[in-house]
This record gives C-alpha cells, sequence and structure tokens, in this order.
C-alpha cells in the first residue's frame, strides 16, 4: 500500500508543472471564515443588506456580491479592508498543474495547549448545558460549539483538492487528531494522541465536491459535502441551523443574486434520518433581508417528493403516513417533524446590523386549545435578536455586539428521540458505547436563555483581541429527555417500553392528568432547577506572517445551580493556546 501511493506522488511530481492559480469559483468559504465577517463591514457601512448570511457560499456567490460594493462611497479604513478581501481573492496558490486539472496540497500543523482549573466545570469550547442527566455514564455527550472551536483542531492535517478551476472542484482534509471523548476529558491538556483509544477515525472531517454556472447578475451551485451548513449570521450560534449540527452529508442546490436566493438542502442526519429544507429570502429596498425557511425531518428512507423546489412540504401532510396504529395510540404522530423559520437583517443605520431569527417545530393555534389533545401539546419555538456595531479604522474595525437567545422547553424536541431535531453518532474509540450529541440551531440546545456582549478589534490578516461576556439560563429540558422511558401494552397485550417526556405520550398512555398535561405543555419559563452559566473572555489571535500564527483564550466561568442542582456553585479558570503552520 505504501509504495503504491509513494509511486502516485512521484507520477505527480515527475508529470505535472509546478504553478500558482487563484480560487476556483465553486470552492466552498466555511462557515465562520474571517470574509463574512469583513464583507458585512462593508455592507453595514454603505447601509445595504446581503443574502450571504448563510454558509458555506461559493467563491463564486462571494465575488459576485463583493464587487457590487461601491468602492468610492467608502471610507478610507472601509477601503483598506475592501483591498484586503480583493488581496485574498486573487492571491496564488501553489499548485501541481496537470493540465485543466490543478491539484493542490498542503499541510497544516496545530498543536494546542489547554488548561483547567476545575474539573468541576466544562470545557468552553464543549460546555454542557444539557442537564444533570448528560455524561459518558449516563449515556449523552453534547458537542456544544465543539466543532467551530480553534482549540479542538487536529493536531495534523493535510488539505488535497483537484479543481477545474471555473467548472468543478473536489476538496478533503485528512486528519491526526483527538477524538471527541480525549478532547474533552477533564485532564486533557493538548491535542496530541498519545494512545491508540484517543485517535479520531470518523476522518476526514471536512469533504465536499461542488459545481455551478455563473451568468451576469445570478448563479448556480450544486454541492455535496460533509461541512457545517449555517442559516443566519449571528454570534452564540443560529437557532434556526448551525455549524455545530454534526450531520453525515448533504446536497445542496443554491440558485443565488444579489436580490434573491433559493436552497434547497437535503441532509443526511444518521440513518434514515432526513432533513430537508426550502430557503427562500429576498433583499428589499437594499436595507432589509427577509428569509422563510421550511423544512420537514424524516425518520424514515430518503424520499425524492421533498426535493420538490416547489412544492411546501408541510401540504404532504407526512405525519399521517410514517405512524402504526400502535404508535397513533400513545404518540399521536410519529417518524416526522415540519419546521418553519424566519430570518431578517435591517442594515438602516450606517455601521450597523440588526437582525432577527425564529424558529418553530409545533405550535398550537387557539382554535386547537381548549381539548386535551391539543392542550397537551406543547410549543415548540426560539426567537434570537441581535445588534452589530462595526466601525472601520485603519486596516480593521472595532467591534461591538449584543445578541439574546430564547428557546422554550421542547423546542427542538417531539414525542420520540428519532424524530427530534438533533444528530447522534458513536466514537470508534473510548466511550464507544455513549453517544455524541448536537441540536440542529443554538448550541444551548431547548429549555435556554441567552445572551452575550463582544467588544473587540480586527486588524485584518494580522491580529485581533477581543473581550466578551456569556450568560446562559439553563433548565433540565435536553438530551437527558431520550433516557426516560414509560412501559406501556403493545397491540398484544404485551409489556413495551417507549419514551415517556412528551407531555400529549404522559397523558395519552395514563401516566398524568389532562389537566397537569396542560400545564407542563403551556409552560413557557425554564424547567426544574435553573443553571445560571457565566464565561468572562478574553481572547486574540496573531499571525507572524503567511505561514505562522497563532492563537490564545482565558476564560473565567462562575456557575450557579452547576449541573442543574441546587446551590451547587463552581468556578475556575481556563486557559488555550494554539500554534498553526501551513507549509503553503
Amino acid at each position: 500500500m505504501k509504495r503504491k501511493c509513494l509511486l502516485v506522488l512521484l507520477f505527480v511530481f515527475c508529470f505535472s508543472k509546478l504553478t500558482s492559480e487563484t480560487y476556483s469559483s465553486y470552492e466552498l468559504i466555511p462557515a465562520g471564515h474571517w470574509l463574512y465577517d469583513a464583507y458585512f463591514v462593508l455592507m453595514a457601512q454603505e447601509k445595504k443588506t446581503s443574502l450571504m448570511d448563510s454558509a458555506p457560499v461559493t467563491v463564486a456567490e462571494f465575488e459576485q456580491n463583493f464587487y457590487k460594493i461601491n468602492y468610492e462611497n467608502l471610507s478610507e479604513s472601509a477601503k483598506n479592508i475592501y483591498d484586503k478581501i480583493e488581496d485574498y481573492l486573487n492571491e496564488k496558490k501553489f499548485c501541481f498543474n496537470l493540465g485543466p486539472v490543478k491539484a493542490y496540497l498542503n499541510l497544516k500543523l496545530n498543536p494546542i495547549l489547554l488548561f483547567k482549573s476545575n474539573n468541576n466545570i466544562d470545557w468552553s469550547f464543549a460546555t454542557d448545558y444539557s442537564g444533570p442527566n448528560n455524561s459518558p455514564e449516563a449515556g449523552y455527550g453534547t458537542s456544544s460549539n465543539y466543532m467551530n472551536s480553534k482549540f479542538t483542531k487536529p493536531i495534523i492535517s493535510a488539505p488535497i483538492r483537484l479543481t477545474v478551476p471555473q467548472y468543478f472542484i473536489i476538496d478533503l482534509e485528512p486528519f491526526i487528531g483527538k477524538n471527541f471523548w480525549s478532547m474533552t476529558d477533564n485532564y486533557n491538556f493538548s491535542n496530541l494522541p498519545l494512545s491508540g483509544s484517543d485517535f479520531d477515525f470518523l476522518w476526514p472531517r471536512k469533504a465536499y465536491a461542488s459545481t455551478g454556472l455563473l451568468f451576469e447578475n445570478w448563479g448556480v451551485n450544486l454541492h455535496i459535502a460533509k461541512e457545517g451548513l449555517q442559516i443566519g449570521k449571528t454570534q452564540t450560534g443560529s437557532i434556526i441551523y448551525n455549524s455545530t449540527f454534526e450531520t453525515d452529508a448533504y446536497v445542496q442546490l443554491n440558485i443565488f443574486s444579489e436580490k434573491f436566493k433559493y436552497i434547497l438542502n437535503a441532509i443526511q442526519v444518521g440513518q434514515n434520518r432526513y432533513m430537508y429544507l426550502h430557503q427562500v429570502g429576498f433583499s428589499l429596498f437594499n436595507k432589509l433581508k427577509l428569509e422563510v425557511v421550511e423544512g420537514t425531518f424524516v425518520n424514515a428512507p430518503f424520499e425524492l417528493r421533498f426535493l420538490n423546489p416547489l412544492m411546501i412540504m408541510h401540504s404532504f401532510g407526512a405525519w399521517e403516513q410514517y405512524i402504526s396504529p400502535f404508535e397513533e395510540k400513545y404518540f399521536g404522530e410519529a417518524h416526522i417533524c415540519q419546521y418553519l423559520a424566519i430570518n431578517f437583517s435591517l442594515n438602516a443605520i450606517k455601521n450597523v446590523r440588526i437582525y432577527g431569527l425564529f424558529a418553530m417545530n409545533e405550535i398550537q393555534f387557539p382554535n386547537e386549545l381548549g381539548s386535551p389533545s391539543g392542550d397537551a401539546l406543547p410549543n415548540s419555538l426560539g426567537g434570537q435578536l441581535g445588534i452589530e456595531l462595526t466601525i472601520p479604522y485603519k486596516q480593521g474595525w472595532f467591534l461591538g455586539t449584543l445578541e439574546g437567545v430564547y428557546t422554550s422547553p421542547y423546542f427542538y424536541i417531539k414525542q420520540g428521540a428519532d424524530w427530534s431535531l438533533y444528530s447522534k453518532r458513536r466514537n470508534m474509540q473510548g466511550y464507544g458505547a455513549s453517544p455524541i450529541c448536537s441540536w440542529i440551531g443554538t448550541p444551548f440546545g431547548p429549555d435556554s436563555i441567552g445572551a452575550q456582549i463582544r467588544f473587540g478589534y480586527n486588524k485584518v490578516g494580522k491580529w485581533n483581541a477581543e473581550f466578551d461576556y456569556l450568560f446562559v439560563a439553563h433548565g433540565i429540558n435536553s438530551f437527558g429527555l431520550f433516557n426516560k422511558k414509560i412501559t406501556v401494552k403493545d397491540e398484544y397485550g404485551n409489556d413495551i417500553e417507549i419514551s415517556g417526556y412528551y407531555p400529549s405520550v404522559l397523558l395519552k398512555s395514563e401516566q398524568i392528568t389532562a389537566e397537569q398535561a396542560k400545564q407542563i405543555a403551556r409552560q413557557m419559563s425554564l424547567n426544574g432547577t435553573v443553571q445560571y452559566t457565566n464565561e468572562l473572555t478574553l481572547k486574540g489571535s496573531y499571525s507572524l506572517n503567511e505561514h505562522f500564527s497563532f492563537d490564545t483564550s482565558f476564560t473565567y466561568t462562575f456557575i450557579f445551580n452547576n449541573h442543574n442542582i441546587s446551590g451547587d456553585f463552581a468556578h475556575g479558570i481556563q486557559m488555550c493556546f494554539g500554534a498553526k503552520y501551513m507549509l503553503f
């Protein structure tokens, strides 16, 4: 095997030419990339909105929108940001010239050092907001913002890219790194795997193929990927769909222009677990962006009907089509979760962006209330509102943000775990029996109230410094609910266990009264003993040159009712340091 790999590499070196090329038109710009932040700084200065607040977008789409910015109307500081973006897009990358195909190879070294003073608090990159029943021993772990953190990256990765620059790209990133359980261990101090059980064998984390067509004022992109999706540009993570949501793969059709955008996503969350999403966005009067998202989560084999871009998925009435008579008796509906969301942003004041998101997977209208069945179904919804101030200054910009989040106790949650809006996967090594879980949206999950304040300065391509304060109040409804079972009779009179946490299920199985079910379902405040998490963070980064960069973070955490245990106070510091080297 090794000999074959060496022969392939030898062939590439011998029969190719060394050259340099700019970015491929259909390369995906991942969520969280600095290009989005810099672009939105310019749009805020122009008092214009943008449809590029969902990620990833292609280089072609980014360039089409970026080059519509009026350079002459920008301040001198904003022009500096514009120039930095343009320099980045026009930067030549080392590659092998194989005729029409370009091959890019790179090597990244990313050693990380970690320190935590108190083992009773969780790592800030994998904070457990999920209640007292969520631990490896209890059967669940939470990924939180794990996938977005700079301090959970593999120690070695080797990006490989094959592209026909204006038509097609294949991109993947094999790596050597620690798995989730090893990185989140209380005693972890580095991302260097030191034993066989430390290695992460779910790789590559990033892999995609992308193609499309580009016209004068609009374009089309089609890609299949294992990569983080994001709907809405937020600070703490989108309540609609966040890049921390771990999935097996997705396919996306994206039709884009400056004023209109349509996206169709077909997402495999797990075996026989699929999410289908339609997104339609409009830019109105250059100042207001409005987007509607309709989705269906199905715990069933893949179906073509949900791919029809012109159909309203709710019209299929799929909640009546997957359920057995036994399931209908206790669940009412099964194997299906409808999803609706609205996303807006407003740029009416110079250097200021106001944004809001709303999502729901269950809501009872007034005409549905008043009956035991309607009263026992909870309103499952969440809202997010934020304001972002960006002031260009010299070679970068000052940043100030304020964001608030609310999720109801049963947001993302349905009668059964397999059709609730979360993902789960197993580690091949270490705690293999315990699923690693993530919610489709905000890492806070359901049953939460959160707020974040940020202040900082970013000098593009050189350094940034930032102060954050994060507050999260979290009730007890989260992954731990899925462990709750009740015993009922099946159609043959035998005892069988089913999920027993949803108020309508508890009512139908005669575990509680109609009044008790109504009380649980109609409650919109946080459940149980509320955990109050506070995090004060100083963080920054510095780029020595195009090859070397450094990241650091210092966090002080103090928690009241830690792990939802009344009176349990915990506090401590966390320090993270990362260095990065890129060969090319």
